[in-house]
């Protein structure tokens, strides 16, 4: 088995927290897995293991499943909504567990380690659980970028729309007094433009213009006499 996996991983992917009641195999994991390079946190029963989950990201959590306080199982469900992306294992002696089996089914745990564990196995289930946490994590990573960027888009979307509207507000500003000229000079003009604006506006809906033409007809209509 590669030793140097975990150098590969992110450093909250190579955080493993190690649940347990019974010293010794506390510290018979801590020697394994430090061996491999991962950053092992320890915790003898469940309300220290969720202390330091409030704390520091974990990458895979293992816990026994019969311990003082809560069950494995019971410590889990709460890890879960600590941090969701941890990936969870459950360490039994228990090999028919309904309870178990369930529990994978339904999301809760990764995988269940039986005791006693062989190492070839135990790192290798360790290994792909440390790689799932990483991959959720990248795309948790990804999804986040993706949504700001998104974000980003809508902004500057936002801000060429009421730059368009700001200038469809000037423009019409300026044909208004454009008309305001014409009919100082010659009001009979003045009427009539409002008069063809009119009945532009009825032409152009019976043909069926989208609202973009319209406008466009509406503000041609006023100024079609400026040249008198």
């Amino acid at each position: 088995m590669d030793d140097s996996f975990a150098s590969k991983l992110s450093e909250s992917a190579r955080n493993i927290l190690v649940v347990d009641d019974e010293p010794i195999i506390l510290k018979a994991l801590d020697k394994f897995l430090t061996r491999y390079q991962y950053n092992v946190f320890k915790a003898d029963h469940a309300v220290d293991a969720l202390k330091i989950l409030r704390e520091t990201d974990i990458g895979v959590i293992i816990t026994d499943y019969q311990m003082p306080m809560l069950s494995g199982l019971e410590f889990l469900q709460q890890a879960r909504t600590i941090q969701p992306l941890a990936t969870r294992i459950l360490i039994t002696a228990i090999v028919d567990n309904a309870t178990v089996v369930n529990a994978i089914n339904d999301g809760e745990i990764y995988r269940f380690i039986t005791k006693p564990w062989k190492g070839e196995e135990l790192i290798a289930t360790i290994h792909n659980a440390a790689q799932k946490y990483e991959l959720l994590r990248n795309n948790e990573a990804l999804q986040n970028q993706t949504l700001e960027t998104n974000k980003t888009l809508e902004e500057q979307l936002q801000i060429v729309k009421n730059q368009r509207n700001e200038l469809i507000e000037t423009i019409e500003n300026s044909v208004k007094l454009s008309l305001k000229v014409i009919e100082s000079y010659h009001s009979v003009l003045g009427d009539r433009a409002r008069e063809v604006q009119r009945i532009a506006l009825i032409l152009g809906k019976e043909l069926g213009l989208d609202e973009r033409e319209l406008h466009q007809i509406r503000i041609a209509a006023l100024v079609h006499e400026i040249g008198m």
